[in-house]
């Protein structure tokens, strides 16, 4: 669990930046209109984070500066595994070991690998279980967030149809920069999609009723 606790860090502070620079453009934008909601902005806020982290977490280079012996070296790391480096010496590509580029289009077949695995012991179960409720829940907030945002995106057929174009974007994406497409993800990602329009229809029903009472 410590490598998706790092991970998790690793793409919450690297959302950070964009973030911010988002949040002072919408400030300076808002600050022009006489009316706003400030719920309605604060879930703006909440879903543009959120889209910062998505993307960190599945496209997004990470980004560092260092200094090796008094030398500035640039480094990206992409999630793909490869790495460039621009020092003094110029630009310099290596690879991490490890990640291979790979295409699952069978359903469920990535999933009841992971709970074979998973007999193996404890370890295993437990990374079995993160990796299923990791994709599930990288969608909750698009599912949840949408439609308490945008009178559009009510519908569910709609939240699905919008869901499902940014899944296969991001899948086809991770598979073009060296990564693994998996029809797996996809469902799993449909999966939290869904829960997180279920729980924003019952949130706003209750609000509803309380309103009324």
């Amino acid at each position: 669990m410590a490598g998706y606790s790092s991970l998790f860090q690793r793409c919450f502070s690297y959302a950070i930046c964009p973030f911010l620079l988002y949040a002072v453009i919408r400030f300076i934008f808002i600050s022009r209109k006489q009316k706003c909601s400030v719920k309605k902005e604060i879930l703006h806020y909440i879903f543009a984070f959120y889209v910062c982290f998505l993307l960190s977490a599945t496209v997004f280079p990470i980004i560092r500066l260092m200094n090796n012996n008094g030398n500035l070296e640039l480094t990206m790391f992409f999630q793909s595994g490869d790495l460039f480096t621009l020092s003094g010496k110029g630009l310099s590509h290596g690879r991490e070991l490890g990640i291979e580029r790979r295409m699952n289009l069978i359903p469920f077949r990535t999933i009841v690998t992971y709970f074979n695995m998973s007999r193996s012991g404890l370890k295993a179960l437990w990374k079995s279980i993160a990796n299923v409720l990791g994709n599930v829940l990288l969608f909750l907030p698009f599912g949840m967030l949408l439609p308490l945002l945008y009178k559009q995106l009510r519908r569910y057929r709609n939240v699905l149809l919008l869901g499902s174009m940014v899944i296969l974007s991001l899948e086809v994406m991770q598979y073009i920069t060296g990564r693994s497409a998996d029809i797996d993800d996809y469902l799993l990602n449909i999966g939290g999609c869904s829960l997180g329009y279920i729980a924003s229809m019952l949130y706003q029903k209750k609000f509803l009723k309380r309103a009324m009472d």
